[in-house]
């Protein structure tokens, strides 16, 4: 690699998330995310979390704050704000009924129109 870059600027690993993100001990703040969410009970934890009928039980906050999932948590925390706002709105009843993944990833479209409605934006 040396033949193309220059040893200072090429980096890896550890240092090379660190530099992205700007901050420190970013790989390992990655990997502690990873090994948090893959674990046995992860299908379970992710069927459970897709069932917009649990969005009412305590489990459901609880698995989106261990899953690091906290544009939800804003979600679920102003429900009743949003369900105020979205009232007549069919497109956004449509938004606020999607599962929060979409073919397996999540579905930032959703949170991104929910957080906006009570953030003001």
């Amino acid at each position: 690699m040396t033949k193309f870059f220059h040893m200072s600027e090429t980096l890896i690993a550890s240092e090379l998330w660190d530099k992205l993100s700007g901050e420190s001990k970013t790989m390992e703040q990655i990997l502690e995310i990873i090994n948090t969410i893959s674990t046995p009970d992860f299908m379970d934890k992710f069927q459970f979390l897709n069932n917009a009928n649990n969005k009412s039980k305590p489990k459901y906050l609880e698995f989106l704050q261990e899953w690091f999932l906290f544009s939800e948590v804003s979600i679920v925390k102003n429900d009743k704000h949003i369900q105020k706002a979205i009232k007549n709105d069919k497109k956004l009843q449509k938004i606020y009924h999607q599962q929060i993944f979409k073919n397996d990833e999540y579905n930032w479209q959703r949170s991104t129109s929910l957080l906006h409605i009570f953030n003001g934006s």
